[in-house]
């Protein structure tokens, strides 16, 4: 029981820090921040995170199985 409250109080935390990320992403866009026109493609960012991920669960040997 113990770990079943463990992992639902690590998700909500996972999630607040999600949302903190979020907002703080938000009200900088809203000020007139955000990429420069050097700043790298998102879609190739996401990409590589992926495949560095998939590589690093490879390398533990869970093959990225969930």
């Amino acid at each position: 029981m113990q770990s079943l409250l463990l992992g639902v109080l690590k998700r909500q935390a996972a999630f607040s820090r999600n949302r903190q990320l979020l907002f703080d992403i938000e009200q900088e866009l809203a000020e007139g921040g955000g990429a420069g026109d050097d700043a790298p493609d998102a879609a190739e960012l996401l990409d590589q995170a992926r495949q560095d991920r998939v590589g690093d669960t490879d390398a533990d040997g869970a093959g990225g199985a969930a």
